[in-house]
């Protein structure tokens, strides 16, 4: 059984289509993971109607997804909806963020928003799936703050001197098909035991391949991930998938 860790499924067309063409491909679970407070309706909506595949969600406010006015409502949806949910996510911090250019006070927002979800994750025993871009340390920090048992640093592509934090306290980062050709997340993978990778697509993201073409991921494309990591770690395909997979199980408690 493959799981695809983290999917946006909610900005996927043709979801059905998508989701049997998965299946062909072994893909049996997808993690679906949320942004703000109208994606996380969806994801919840989809997870329970969906049965061409397992569809577990997770639900949270990304910090590029931030509307000061949403802010209370959705912390609110994410709380009452929590026995529904196998983690919260997606959220973290992103201090490449282009508004924050404009307006540097966002900042300490993206902070107060990713705390109050880290509360959540404490207080209900949730693992967090988190965007730490170009904010890896700083992420890392509130997550150790907070105490959080199980976070993965989704689509890790920061300090290696971080991830070595990050492994040691027992967290785990997450593999997608950038693993082609990024030599940040090439890396980060080839420094973190298998034992703390997930694969994932973040679907509908698009990718490169090495020929210069550009695809927008699927579920199914979780197989490239797992190519790729396999082509790195110098490991069976087959072991790769089982060992990835019992991760998900372990991190996600399905």
């Amino acid at each position: 059984m493959i799981i695809d860790t983290h999917a946006h499924i909610d900005e996927i067309e043709n979801l059905q289509e998508v989701l049997n063409l998965a299946k062909d491909f072994g893909v049996y679970v997808v993690i679906g993971v949320s942004c703000d407070y109208s994606s996380s309706k969806k994801i919840l909506e989809l997870a329970e109607n969906i049965n061409i595949i397992k569809v577990y969600p997770a639900i949270g406010l990304h910090p590029s997804n931030i509307k000061i006015e949403e802010i209370e409502q959705t912390l609110k949806f994410i709380e009452e909806n929590i026995s529904k949910v196998v983690a919260i996510g997606e959220i973290g911090l992103d201090f490449w963020e282009k508004s924050l250019k404009k307006n540097p006070q966002l900042k300490d927002v993206q902070i107060e928003v990713f705390a109050e979800q880290l509360k959540l994750a404490k207080e209900y025993s949730k693992p967090v799936i988190i965007h730490s871009r170009g904010a890896w340390n700083e992420c890392y920090e509130l997550v150790r703050k907070n105490d959080i048992k199980y976070a993965v640093f989704h689509w890790y592509s920061g300090p290696v001197d971080v991830l070595k934090k990050i492994i040691e306290d027992g967290y785990y980062i997450s593999a997608t098909p950038a693993l082609e050709y990024s030599l940040q997340l090439q890396q980060a993978i080839k420094s973190a035991p298998i034992e703390k990778i997930l694969v994932e697509t973040d679907s509908p993201v698009r990718y490169k391949t090495s020929d210069g073409n550009y695809y927008s991921a699927q579920p199914k494309d979780v197989i490239k991930t797992l190519k790729f990591l396999s082509e790195i770690k110098e490991l069976p395909f087959d072991e790769v998938v089982a060992i990835t997979t019992n991760n998900a199980k372990e991190f996600f408690k399905i």
